[in-house]
């Protein structure tokens, strides 16, 4: 049990990991009961339900406690034979246990998601979304009545915060290209996988370029 191991989510086989990993996701929300797993031992695809190491059984419930007697309630109490606990209708303190999965921003920016998502719809919709109303911010500023100073500062701050947003992006899409490229469905995966990170890096050089032509921008 304690190979190669291989998990399948939405389509995609990502491997070989360890059990550990495995467990590691199962508690952090990302291996789902319902998505597909195997090793070599398997003869083919199982449920992670079916894996019983990647979900321990919840420790014991305390018993609801009891009030203690006092002592006149002790002295009239009648001695009778002890009775199983299930006979007298023990209860329990119910206990919850909340398992709170990542975020979608973190598991991008962990390589958790499939790689088109990573790749369609963190890197390219979201770079058309934020990209139009931060170009039409640019063209205002040059119309308004404002300060070199003030200018100064919502330009710097939109670059920075730019700059970060791109950042986030490219670490997700290459951590997704790395998992991707462990996929077993083939060499076509991992032609994908190769591309993305060829544009991953493109993606930085563009990024790099625009922070050096800003600042050249405004020291001139």
């Amino acid at each position: 049990m304690n190979g190669d191991w291989y998990y399948a989510t939405d389509g995609d086989a990502v491997g070989p990991v360890t059990l550990s990993d495995l467990e590691r996701m199962a508690r952090r929300g990302q291996l789902r009961r319902e998505h597909l797993v195997w090793t070599a031992s398997m003869s083919g695809w199982e449920p992670a339900s079916s894996i019983a190491e990647l979900w321990p059984a919840p420790p014991p419930l305390p018993p609801r406690p009891q009030p203690t007697p006092t002592a006149s309630q002790a002295r009239d109490a009648v001695p009778s034979v002890a009775r199983p606990a299930s006979e007298e209708g023990f209860q329990h303190i119910g206990v919850r246990h909340v398992e709170t999965a990542d975020s979608w921003p973190v598991r991008h920016w962990q390589g958790d998601l499939p790689l088109w998502k990573a790749y369609w719809l963190v890197g390219v919709l979201l770079s058309i979304a934020y990209g139009a109303p931060f170009n039409a911010m640019f063209v205002w500023l040059e119309n308004q009545p404002f300060s070199r100073d003030q200018v100064l500062t919502i330009v710097l701050s939109s670059l920075a915060l730019l700059t970060a947003v791109g950042v986030w992006q490219l670490v997700g899409i290459w951590r997704s290209a790395g998992n991707h490229i462990h996929s077993t469905n083939g060499d076509w995966r991992r032609f994908w996988s190769v591309l993305a990170r060829i544009m991953c890096v493109l993606g930085g050089l563009k990024i790099a370029a625009s922070v050096v032509m800003a600042l050249n921008a405004i020291a001139s």
